[in-house]
Parts: C-alpha cells; structure tokens; sequence
C-alpha cells in the first residue's frame, strides 16, 4: 500500500548550504546521517552536492562528482547494503552528473532511484539521460529558467505577475513533453517554491497550493506524485517575528520549523485525498510529527 504522505530527507555534502544543517564531510558522517534518519522513518533519501540558493555561485561539474566521489561513493563501495530497498534521490540539475551516479547504483537492488532536476528545463540532455536511465523517476519543477545551465541564476527570472494558473499551464505543458518521450509515469511534479518566485509569489502559493494540485489534475485528468519542499526556505523565517522585533538568525529557523509543521497539518487536511505527497525536508522528525498529528486532528 502507498503511503499518502512521505519523507524525503535531505542530506547535504555542501559546504555552503543555506540551511543550518552541517554539511558532510565523510563517509562515516553520511552513515551516521543515514541511519539516523531511518530511525525517523525516512521514505526518501535526498542526496545534494550543491547548493541552488541564489547567493551562492554554480560549481562546475567536476567539481559536484568530486564531493560526491569524496563522500557517497565510498559509503556505496564498501557498503552497498546500506542502501538496498532504499529509496534514493539525486539533487542535481546536471545531466552528466545524475547518470554517472546512477552508474554507481547500478549493481545495488535498490528500490526507487530519483533524479530531483530543480533546472525546471525539459531539453535535450534530459530526454536522452531519462531514455539512458529507465529505471530512473523524474522530478519536474516549476521555474523560469530558460537554460539548465543558468539554474543557479533562478532568481533573475522572476516574472513580474505569477497566477496560480501559469503554474498549471507549465505542468500542462511538462505533460504533453514527458508523456511524448513516454517516461510520464516515471514524474513527479514539484511547484519548486523558492526557484523564481518573488516572496509573495511564494505565500500565494503556499494558501493556493491544494487548489493548484487539485486543478492540475483535472484538467489533465492524470493523478501525478508531488514533491512539496518548504524546509529551511526564507520567506518563512520572514514571517516569524512580530513587527518590530529583532531576534537572532537561529530563533527565526527554530520558529520557521514550528511555521513549517503547522502548515503540514494543513495541507494533509486540505491535499486532494489519495494522492501521494513526497515532503522534502532537513529534519525528517518534522514530517514525522505532522504526520502523527494529522492523525488525531
């Protein structure tokens, strides 16, 4: 049976993320982190070597495998059963990149391998590496970036109004291309929150988002899987102190994690029933307890 809502934890080998999280830096580390978040009950591993926040520069693609290489690739080597009947997700909007690592799984019985592609652009390199890697699902997300390369610059393709709509009419669009290369049951939509919104573009979404979900899937009469990942995001820590106040950076993160489950409860209330909702986030335990709240509310 299919879990309604799940948890894809994220699991940084950045040394610059723009969370609070400390990123990896070896291989014991990412076992200790791993385990840990099967203790949590952790559906989905998210695993990311650069960070996308727009203060940060793009890295090159030798440069992403090489923190990989550093940190994951061991850990697959010499213990490969870590990760069997895993779920396991790579957070790169790299092409070349996500195929090598799928190469990497490649002899592990692992249960689901997921390429989370934040680029949001449906060219080329994509329809080739999906047709390379059939066992790979597919993450498309919703930004206006006009080239996977320029997928760190999001921030610059800000569109001056943004309706619920338009987000709809991109997911239309994703569907008629995706469902052409014949990978469409392989996707999951992903309204990307944060990549090439204003903050009050992304507020809107946040009290649109049932509605948008709702509305996408009938007018394509599909059911889709959903990616939803608000951890950690700034327009939340925004909204955590009252006028006037002035509180310290880790208060805000503390109160945005409250903010971020309160939100989870209500979205398990107001999502379509029957769909599956995959919530990306730094702290699995936050899932966890909204899913066990939603339970008894």
């Amino acid at each position: 049976m299919i879990k309604q809502f799940q948890i894809m934890g994220v699991i940084n080998i950045t040394p610059n993320s723009f969370s609070s999280q400390t990123p990896l830096s070896s291989s014991d580390e990412l076992l200790k982190t791993i385990e840990t978040y099967d203790a949590l009950g952790c559906d989905v591993y998210d695993f990311g070597a650069e960070s996308t926040a727009p203060f940060n520069k793009s890295i090159t693609e030798s440069e992403e495998l090489d923190r990989f290489k550093k940190i994951l690739k061991p850990l697959i080597d010499s213990k490969p059963d870590v990760f069997k009947a895993k779920r396991i997700s790579i957070d790169t909007y790299k092409a070349p990149v996500f195929e090598t690592l799928y190469s990497w799984f490649e002899n592990i019985d692992y249960k689901e391998i997921i390429w989370n592609d934040v680029s949001g652009v449906l060219d080329e390199q994509a329809k080739q590496t999906l047709l390379n890697c059939p066992r790979a699902q597919y993450v498309f997300s919703h930004t206006h970036v006009p080239k996977r390369e320029l997928t760190s610059h999001h921030m610059d393709y800000v569109l001056e109004d943004l309706a619920i709509s338009d987000l709809v009419d991109v997911f239309q669009r994703a569907h008629e291309t995706l469902k052409g290369w014949g990978v469409l049951s392989r996707v999951y939509l992903d309204p990307c929150f944060g990549f090439s919104k204003s903050e009050k573009q992304n507020l809107e979404l946040l009290k649109e988002l049932p509605y948008l979900i709702r509305f996408t899937e009938e007018s394509l009469s599909t059911n889709f899987r959903w990616l939803i990942g608000i951890s950690k995001k700034s327009f939340l820590q925004n909204l955590t102190s009252l006028e006037g106040e002035e509180i310290e950076k880790s208060e805000k993160q503390r109160r945005s994690e409250f903010l971020h489950h309160s939100l989870l409860v209500k979205w398990m209330h107001e999502l379509p029933k029957g769909g599956e909702y995959l919530f990306r986030v730094h702290d699995p335990l936050i899932v966890q307890l909204s899913i066990n709240s939603f339970k008894y509310l």
